[in-house]
């Protein structure tokens, strides 16, 4: 509960890096740089953090000084290793890792795609796509736990439920 972790950089620089925040501690010492991803990204600012609940799997996208969505990465603590997102053609919005790290979702922009590209970054894999249609009902926003994922929207999906093991099964708890 005494440690945070946010993206960031320098004064007046790209934000390139990881801290890890002792909010404890009052002065520089508080805080820990936990990986600089210029060698992965480049010059690039890293942007929309999410973590597992162990603090091993990051996720996070990055975009070039005009603001353009470029990469979306997933930091793996335990190994210090970065992974890619694999599908470089998929117009993302963002991305969201469920509390295990074993699942990330990637949506997509919504201007010319709805759908959601589920990634399991310990192999690099996509695992399956859900499609804004009448049975996944992608919706556009998302909590992810580490048995279910729960999306929702005002105007078209309701709430929807759904087990990480079937997510292609939403069950609808409320509907619009």
């Amino acid at each position: 509960p005494d440690v945070v972790f946010v993206l960031g950089g320098a004064t007046g620089a790209r934000q390139t890096k990881l801290f890890m925040v002792d909010v404890t501690k009052h002065d520089a010492s508080r805080f820990t740089v936990v990986h600089d991803f210029t060698a992965e990204l480049g010059d690039n600012d890293v942007w929309q953090l999410g973590k597992s609940e162990d603090d091993n799997v990051f996720t996070f996208h990055s975009r070039d000084a005009a603001g353009n969505h470029l990469k979306v990465a997933a930091y793996l603590r335990a190994t210090n290793a970065v992974v890619i997102f694999p599908d470089s053609t998929f117009v993302f919005d963002e991305s969201q890792v469920d509390k295990t790290g074993k699942n990330i979702i990637v949506t997509g922009d919504g201007a010319i795609t709805d759908e959601i590209k589920i990634w399991d970054p310990a192999t690099n894999t996509i695992v399956t796509t859900l499609e804004h249609t009448a049975t996944d009902k992608t919706g556009g926003h998302y909590d992810l736990g580490g048995t279910y994922m729960i999306n929702s929207d005002g105007w078209d999906t309701g709430v929807n439920v759904r087990r990480w093991d079937d997510v292609h099964a939403p069950a609808n708890a409320i509907e619009y």
